[in-house]
């Protein structure tokens, strides 16, 4: 995702000048279309705050990486072709960090070519679609590390939905902000036609997936 890479990372970086410490964990699965070479490049320049890159299992298996090595508290997850809203980052966080909630969403921009859609978060469609963009989605680490992050063997493309129904069933109270949290493309791994399928299965079935 080379050509994806500038624009997302630029747009985390009005963070570095906010109230908050950031950390900008980019974690690569050893891609060989340049990417590599971009990323260190943006680290020796301070674009980046740390760089993992080596084989992996997939986007999901690099995500669980990334619980375990961040350093921060609060945790969202940025795909390399999405965009951060930086203004949207503190009120996304001020409900975790304030103690009253362990993870808050807000809504996310679908981009499809000149098309525009704003996914709105629908906690209440938990069971029968996905409820909101995890692009969009803010956890404590803990809580992340407690629901033993993604099940990126059940679900290798979607295990952010598995992961959103579990917490659902689970009761964990989750905090919606009136925000757009970020800008996300369509036409990614989760766009594909199996993909489609897959998200038109029965809530009993998600149920039983997420249990």
């Amino acid at each position: 995702a080379v050509s994806c890479l500038p624009r997302c990372i630029a747009s985390v970086q009005p963070l570095y000048r906010s109230s908050l410490r950031v950390e900008h964990l980019v974690v690569d699965g050893d891609s060989n279309d340049g990417s590599v070479a971009y990323l260190h490049q943006a680290h020796r320049q301070g674009l980046i705050s740390r760089l993992v890159s080596e084989p992996d299992a997939g986007i999901y298996h690099a995500m669980n990486k990334a619980i375990h090595l961040a350093r921060g508290r609060i945790l969202v997850f940025i795909n390399a072709d999405d965009e951060i809203c930086p203004s949207a980052v503190p009120v996304c966080c001020a409900p975790i960090l304030s103690g009253r909630y362990q993870y808050a969403v807000a809504s996310a921009l679908c981009i499809c070519g000149k098309k525009r859609k704003l996914l709105q978060p629908r906690p209440e469609m938990t069971l029968w679609r996905q409820p909101y963009s995890h692009q969009a989605m803010y956890c404590s680490r803990s809580l992340l590390q407690r629901m033993n992050g993604f099940d990126a063997v059940r679900f290798p493309i979607g295990a952010d939905t598995d992961l959103m129904r579990r917490l659902y069933v689970a009761h964990v109270p989750c905090a919606i902000v009136p925000a757009v949290a970020a800008h996300f493309y369509a036409g990614g791994v989760s766009s594909r036609p199996e993909t489609i399928i897959f998200r038109k299965m029965s809530p009993r079935r998600w149920t039983a997936f997420s249990i």
